[in-house]
């Protein structure tokens, strides 16, 4: 029996007998009392009676093609593929590998969508908690004809559409941290994760994927190492809907992609510096592969460039720095 069929149950927030459970999965109440230890593991609030059964005390939401396609604008919806996957490895993972299996045929609008991942990373191959039915864990494959020098700022305007599309939710005082995180009072909100196939020089396709924490489980909180938010926290008057929260995103993302394939960050750059977390900060820079000791700059941020990159000043000289394997830092 697989997890997500028991939570499925379990979703309705009634309280459900042990004994009932056991019989609908053909199990043991031993069994099923594992089952529920795992959930209970993976950080979600599972209450136990001895007479009454167990019960899920918080909600948890499903992704849903119907109400995602009703709050997609008709452009946008003409232009996605959606699939959906109760547990999976990492949505990442799984568009990469139908962009090998595909070959020649198009895997361009092809949107991966998962309820749990059990292997989320973020950048610099950091692990992403991704509890079930809780947050909006997501990839897109998007194709340029350019090659890897025209995606310089990609990441940047993916953050940027996901602020402004939250924005428009009513999710305010969001910021942006270079290159790749949507703060929230200095607390991580979601994250975005970039990963290239195809040819360097030529076209090549590229899997955006990113995660927003909607309504993480409390318990969690002991497995991830940094200061985080969820939407819930922000805006407690909202209840918030991942599926109209996705499709807000989408809608965006698919204008500002539009814009980056013609002009670049360029014209994106004075409204990403507008949600700048870091703006004239004292900063420190760490290059290398998170977990590895690597080389530590200090200096004060000025700012980030039209190709992407971050100015810091050091010493009272201006650098330039760009790459995947940076971390910056206030201090």
């Amino acid at each position: 029996m697989q997890d997500d069929k028991l939570l499925s149950i379990l979703a309705d927030l009634a309280w459900h007998p042990g004994e009932q459970l056991a019989g609908h999965f053909q199990l043991s109440r031993t069994a099923i009392w594992k089952r529920i230890a795992h959930l209970r593991e993976q950080g979600l609030t599972i209450e136990a009676d001895r007479g009454k059964g167990y019960r899920l005390r918080d909600p948890v939401q499903w992704f849903s093609l119907e109400k995602l396609s009703a709050s997609l604008q008709p452009s946008v919806r003409e232009c996605l593929r959606f699939d959906i996957e109760k547990t999976i490895d990492s949505t990442n993972r799984a568009c990469l590998r139908l962009i090998e299996q595909a070959g020649q045929s198009p895997t361009h609008g092809y949107v991966q969508l998962a309820e749990q991942q059990t292997g989320g990373k973020g950048r610099r191959g950091r692990r992403w908690t991704s509890p079930p039915g809780c947050n909006i864990y997501v990839s897109l494959v998007w194709r340029f004809e350019g090659g890897a020098s025209s995606l310089s700022g990609l990441s940047l305007a993916v953050g940027l559409a996901i602020v402004t599309a939250l924005e428009r939710q009513g999710y305010a005082g969001l910021q942006l941290k270079w290159p790749n995180d949507i703060l929230w009072q200095g607390r991580k909100l979601a994250g975005i994760l970039l990963e290239m196939s195809g040819d360097v020089a030529g076209a090549c396709d590229v899997v955006i994927g990113f995660g927003v924490n909607v309504a993480m489980p409390k318990a969690v909180d002991k497995e991830i190492d940094q200061p985080w938010v969820d939407l819930a926290e922000i805006a407690p008057n909202l209840v918030p809907d991942k599926n109209k929260i996705l499709a807000g995103i989408l809608n965006e993302l698919f204008d500002v992609l539009q814009a980056f394939k013609l002009q670049g960050f360029t014209h994106l750059r004075e409204r990403w510096e507008a949600y700048d977390a870091y703006n004239s900060a004292s900063v420190r820079l760490t290059i290398g592969a998170d977990g590895q000791a690597g080389a530590q700059l200090e200096g004060i941020y000025r700012g980030v460039n039209t190709d992407g990159s971050i100015t810091l000043e050091i010493g009272g000289e201006l650098r330039q720095f760009s790459g995947g394997e940076l971390s910056l830092r206030k201090i």
